[in-house]
């Protein structure tokens, strides 16, 4: 059975790894600002299932698309084109609770079966003084992450709280999408739900 992952984020694949999958990576490459959608829920959905359709070939097990869509009120935060934008960013989350919304798609490159689901994470973030931001921006972390920062990096300084799955809001929730695998027959049952932790 062959699994592909249609990404390259590194967050994805350490996360991948550790539910003892055997996989390859093929990113889809899409462009992600060419999806402009009200709301942010339906986006992640749209972006996880086109990454999934970008990458599948028909020989292929399963392929797993997925997703990362930071927001505050239906405001979407990507991912920022320079510092200054990071600031901003960062200085509207400052304070604030926003929701991270995580998606998962699975197709079936055999079958051409589809299934997303979207796990919805709420982030507390502190209030953030000059000296934080200016030394978290001074980095360059949130350069490549969705809402401008890493929670499983330096970015955890500003978090003050997380309510829902931590692993959505790094890049990928194994506990859905181990649950999703094995509602597809491609884990074992519960002799593997360890790996879920």
């Amino acid at each position: 059975m062959s699994i592909v992952l249609a990404s390259a984020s590194p967050r994805r694949l350490e996360l991948l790894r550790s539910l003892g999958l055997t996989f390859v990576t093929r990113p889809s490459n899409i462009d992600e600002e060419a999806w402009q959608l009200d709301n942010p829920a339906d986006l992640a959905r749209e972006l996880g299932l086109e990454k999934a359709r970008a990458a599948r070939r028909p020989d292929d097990s399963w392929v797993i698309g997925a997703d990362t869509v930071v927001a505050i009120d239906d405001i979407v935060f990507g991912k920022p084109t320079d510092q200054a934008e990071n600031r901003r960013m960062l200085q509207r989350l400052s304070g604030t609770e926003h929701s991270v919304y995580g998606s998962i798609a699975l197709i079936n490159g055999k079958t051409g079966i589809e299934r997303c689901e979207v796990v919805h994470t709420l982030v507390q973030f502190h209030q953030l003084d000059e000296a934080t931001l200016t030394y978290y921006l001074s980095t360059g972390d949130g350069m490549d992450k969705a809402g401008g920062y890493g929670i499983q990096g330096l970015g955890a300084i500003m978090v003050e709280a997380v309510r829902g799955c931590y692993d959505n809001v790094v890049g990928l929730s194994r506990s859905r999408l181990y649950h999703m695998l094995h509602h597809e027959g491609v884990l074992p049952p519960q002799e593997r739900a360890h790996c879920a932790l």
